[in-house]
Parts: C-alpha cells; sequence; structure tokens
C-alpha cells in the first residue's frame, strides 16, 4: 500500500503564505484608517494609541480588535444624548468623549476632556424666546441658524438660558470645536465635517448665499449637524488681541467654520481665526456646549 507523500517544507511555505494573507487581510482596515486619518490621528495610531485618548494601554487593544471586526470605530447611542426643552424647543446635547486633537501635521496636541455638545446651531426661534423679543429676528424661518451677534451677545443669551433651565450651558472651547469637528474618537478624517464631498454636509458659497434651516444637510460621525458651513461659530475661549495684529487693548475671540458667504477652504473643520468683539461678525452664530 503506497503511503502518501508529504513534503514538509511545501506544507511550511503553504502554512507562512496563509499567516501572511490573514496578517494583511487584518492590516488593511488598520491602514484604510491610516491613510482616511488626518495628521495627527495617524501619528497617535501609529504609536499605539489607536483610540487617541492620549494613553496607551489595554483600551487600544480593544478597540482595534473591535474596528478590525467591524470596521467601525463605534457609534452615538442614545445614553450619549441629553436633551434639554426651553418651551417647545428641543435643544439635544451630544456627549463627545476625549481625546487628542492637532490640526495638521507638526501642530501641538491638545488633550480635550470629556465635554457636550449642541447637535445644531442656535436657531432665530430658541434666539427670540431665550431674549424675550416680540418681533421676527429674520424675515425667514425660525428655524434658521441666528446669526449677527458678538461673543458678548452669546454670553447675555448663555446666562438668560441657564437661568431658564437651571443648566450651565456656554461656548465650546476652540479645541473642543474643532475635535468635534473632526469626528471626536469617532473620526473618519474627513477634509470637512461628515465627508469629503462638502456638498453634502455644507452650505456654503458653492450652493447658498445665506445661512440656512438647521440640520438640512447631512451630520458628522458624531451626529452633529452645520459643523461645516452655514454660519461662522463663537468660541469661549479670550485672547489678548496683539496676538492677532490688531490693538492690544482690545480682546479676540476665536470664531471657528465657514459660512453660507465662503468658499469651501473655509469649511474645513481646521479653520478659524481670532475675531475682536467691537462690532458684530455679520456671519457669527453659535452652538451650545457644557
Amino acid at each position: 500500500m503506497n503511503q502518501p507523500t508529504f513534503n514538509i517544507k511545501n506544507n511550511l511555505k503553504e502554512i507562512e503564505e496563509m499567516k501572511a494573507m490573514n496578517l494583511l487581510k487584518n492590516l488593511l482596515p488598520v491602514a484604510a484608517f491610516l491613510l482616511l486619518a488626518g495628521p495627527c490621528a495617524q501619528a497617535q495610531t501609529l504609536r499605539g494609541d489607536f483610540n487617541m485618548d492620549g494613553e496607551i494601554d489595554v483600551s487600544d487593544v480593544s478597540s482595534m480588535i473591535d474596528f478590525l471586526l467591524t470596521g467601525s470605530t463605534g457609534e452615538v447611542t442614545e445614553a450619549d444624548r441629553d436633551t434639554i426643552f426651553v418651551e417647545d424647543i428641543p435643544i439635544v446635547m451630544v456627549k463627545v468623549e476625549g481625546g487628542v486633537y492637532c490640526n495638521k501635521t507638526g501642530d501641538t496636541a491638545h488633550v480635550v476632556d470629556d465635554f457636550w455638545i449642541a447637535q445644531t446651531e442656535v436657531t432665530s426661534r430658541l434666539w427670540k424666546i431665550v431674549m424675550e423679543l416680540e418681533y421676527p429676528i429674520y424675515p425667514w424661518d425660525d428655524w434658521t441658524a441666528r446669526m449677527l451677534f458678538t461673543w458678548y451677545d452669546c454670553q447675555d443669551f448663555i446666562a438668560k438660558l441657564n437661568e431658564k433651565t437651571g443648566r450651565n450651558f456656554r461656548l465650546p472651547k476652540r479645541y473642543e470645536w474643532h475635535y468635534a469637528a473632526a469626528g471626536g474618537r469617532l473620526t473618519k478624517g474627513y477634509l470637512y465635517s461628515g465627508s469629503d464631498n462638502i456638498d453634502e454636509v455644507a452650505w456654503y458659497r458653492g450652493n447658498n448665499n445665506d445661512s440656512r434651516k438647521v440640520a438640512s444637510k447631512a451630520p458628522n460621525e458624531l451626529g452633529l449637524y452645520d459643523m461645516s458651513g452655514n454660519v461662522q461659530e463663537w468660541c469661549q475661549d479670550s485672547f489678548p488681541a496683539d496676538t492677532t495684529g490688531v490693538d492690544a487693548s482690545l480682546i479676540a475671540h476665536w470664531l471657528a467654520n465657514g459660512s453660507s458667504f465662503q468658499d469651501a477652504e473655509y469649511c474645513e473643520t481646521t479653520f478659524g481665526f481670532f475675531m475682536v468683539d467691537n462690532t458684530p461678525q455679520s456671519i457669527g452664530g453659535m452652538r451650545l456646549a457644557f
């Protein structure tokens, strides 16, 4: 009876090839993530901080395994949302899990703590009710993003809103805003907030010339709307104006995002600039945080 031949060398080669193919198959999603992610996410992932929480520990292993199995870095659940009503107007707040943010190669990485941010920009209707105004803010829809105010107008509005709700609302900090716009820990590295195709997620000069109804474009990875385009948004941080090349006796604040009056390049998630608050910024709006 002839015995089957067993070529150890050939079988070992086949086993090694299978291992290599399996390894390659498992690494492809990671490679795709690195290609799609921004420079900061790439740097953090390559150094072992896969979930970008600023630390390298067992949670990074779990995050990588989940990503390899599902192709997803997670999702926002109902437990991550909190809805506060002002009369008939819901303010939907989304929890953003903290992490590390930097906006381009070579930038300092900024640690961002957990925080909550509003799903949409403040609307004309919410502004009118909180400020107890009888006349219409605009001749347009009540659900249009409110604009035409200074950083100090925002602070007055927030003080009245906190009195009405008993909450501790504020403007988002600069790096909180940009971190959330980029998708936080759920980021897919898009150029705009939620897509590389600006027309899917933003009102800007190329498809519009005015502020529009909030949440009428697609959201980003965190379920946030209009983080690219529609109206620019004030952030909480104050800066000496001499850092901006203007009168040092004035105070400047950070204004993030592009608007419906600006070109696509101003709607990228990294865009923002210093603005002195002595006059209303005609395309300035706001989004709540706490």
